[in-house]
């Protein structure tokens, strides 16, 4: 009611001071009108710290891949990587995925690493009376879009020739790789966990090399 130009409320009014009403509204419909604006505020900083969290954890994602991802014009080098070796083997082994992205072909021409004495591109091959045996090789021809993988046992791989100590498993190496239109790629190796190769091994696989 009003009283001398003032809005006066009864004692036993359920009005809240402070708060501007209609005309009859009660104390419980004005709570139940505020919460849920709360309610939904409250969720909609949670979805944007969550969005930002979920984007921030996507860029170091991404980090990471790029991190083993090599570019030279259309050639893309990824995840170079070599195996441990152990005390006393003075070679050891490399291999990484080169993808020529173009539209012509290109040739993997040198390799060079300041880790060994000398690096060489090998392939490994079975003979016709099912002797495996692993030569040199000048170079490496890229055919436009295709992709060359280079695994332990199998086909291609970079020898390091002298190393100028053992590689141990998280250990980081350069190796250049020059290609004849692409030109230089500057890579870094990895030395990943795994079975270390053996100067017994090495031996063996190598006798065969000609």
């Amino acid at each position: 009611m009003k009283h001398g130009g003032k809005t006066v409320l009864p004692a036993d009014s359920n009005y809240l001071p402070g708060l501007s009403y209609s005309h009859a509204e009660p104390r419980q419909a004005a709570f139940f009108s505020l919460t849920p604006a709360s309610m939904r505020c409250n969720s909609k900083e949670s979805m944007n710290l969550r969005s930002l969290f979920l984007a921030t954890f996507a860029l170091l994602l991404s980090s990471v891949a790029l991190a083993h991802d090599y570019r030279a014009g259309d050639i893309r080098i990824d995840h170079p990587y070599a195996r441990a070796t152990v005390a006393g083997q003075t070679s050891g082994s490399a291999y990484f995925t080169m993808e020529n992205t173009g539209k012509q072909s290109d040739t993997l021409i040198a390799v060079q690493s300041p880790a060994a004495k000398s690096a060489e591109i090998h392939t490994m091959s079975m003979t016709a009376d099912h002797v495996m045996r692993m030569r040199e090789v000048d170079s490496i021809e890229l055919k436009a879009q295709e992709k060359v993988t280079m695994l332990p046992g199998d086909g291609y791989h970079i020898m390091l020739l002298g190393l100028t100590a053992p590689l141990k498993a998280g250990d980081k190496l350069p190796l250049v790789l020059t290609f004849r239109k692409a030109g230089k790629v500057n890579t870094t190796v990895t030395v990943e966990t795994g079975k270390a190769s053996t100067p017994e091994t090495k031996r063996d696989e190598h006798h065969q090399h000609r």
